[in-house]
């Protein structure tokens, strides 16, 4: 039989979750109810628990069911987590709109035109992306030293766990993560469904970065430039389709929001993108101009936004 000690430390699974094209490892004890597992991945993805619809082995969860319980649940389990159409998806610096939403901003737009400066100014803060290389003003966060170079990843002790700061360094680098290593005495075990609280990792630690010896981070600066000038032409084309067809009532509402959803969710990966890229200098040229660029496709999706209103 089990010991208390033994049984507390054997508890832990690691769940893979998949939400939206995305798969995140997160650590859970077996022994919770299914609606705790629904508050951890609240944390992570930004899916309001009562939106949340997680599926597992191809049937829905039950809340009240504990993990271990639950026919296919066990340890590196892959589920799939669902949000309702009212779900708001909010990430660093990010703010997803529903069809639900767009809709009550239109009518109220309607209904008092003197806001809609006002709401635009609020948009535009809410899309702005984070940037990594300065100290945030609020929340919690982890250090990580490169040289002279340090990042500042949100960090928040019940979700965040070693993939997960990981992930947001890779979104701050521009780098795949296994051209990096983390090193810091606390990690030389750790897995990445670790909770960084559970390692002794706090509030403004520091943690060191070393890049692989045969990595050159130009190159894959380089890779990642030429990527972000496809997005940008494709999203260009597609900003300037959807001003053509919303002239012409040429679509529907709900095609229009999905649409302007895309290009502002396009607008944010490419500011982070050209905020962390590292490239040769033969490329910083075509790195200033791809944010000229994405100036220009920000006006004019808040004029998509403004033209919008002509639905009905």
């Amino acid at each position: 039989r089990e010991s208390p000690g033994m049984a507390a430390q054997g508890s832990q699974w690691e769940l893979v979750c998949k939400y939206r094209g995305t798969s995140q490892a997160i650590s859970v004890d077996r022994t919770k109810t299914w609606k705790d597992v629904k508050e951890v991945i609240a944390k992570v993805f930004s899916v309001p628990v009562e939106e949340q619809k997680i599926i597992c082995r191809g049937k829905k969860v039950v809340d009240g069911q504990t993990v271990e319980k639950t026919k296919g649940a066990k340890d590196k389990a892959r589920i799939l987590l669902l949000a309702s159409a009212k779900a708001k998806h909010a990430s660093e610096g990010t703010q997803n709109k529903t069809a639900e939403t767009d809709k009550k901003t239109i009518t109220e737009h309607k209904k008092n035109p003197e806001n809609k400066k006002s709401s635009e100014s609020d948009d535009g803060k809410k899309s702005k992306p984070r940037k990594y290389s300065e100290v945030p003003t609020e929340g919690e966060y982890i250090i990580i030293a490169q040289k002279k170079s340090y990042f500042y990843l949100p960090y928040d002790k019940m979700a965040t766990t070693l993939g997960i700061l990981k992930s947001h360094l890779s979104e701050a680098l521009g780098l795949p993560q296994h051209v990096f290593r983390l090193i810091h005495k606390k990690l030389r075990k750790a897995k990445n469904a670790d909770l960084l609280d559970n390692l002794g990792i706090k509030h403004k630690a520091k943690i060191m970065l070393l890049f692989t010896e045969d990595v050159h981070i130009a190159e894959y600066g380089d890779d990642v430039v030429q990527k972000a000038e496809e997005e940008m032409t494709t999203a260009e084309k597609l900003a300037i389709s959807t001003e053509k067809r919303i002239e012409h009532r040429g679509m529907d509402l709900l095609e229009c929001i999905q649409r302007l959803g895309k290009l502002r969710d396009t607008i944010v990966n490419l500011n982070r993108t050209l905020e962390g890229v590292t490239v040769r200098k033969s490329r910083e040229t075509q790195v200033e101009s791809l944010k000229v660029r994405l100036k220009k496709l920000e006006k004019h999706v808040k004029l998509l936004e403004e033209m919008k209103s002509n639905f009905g």
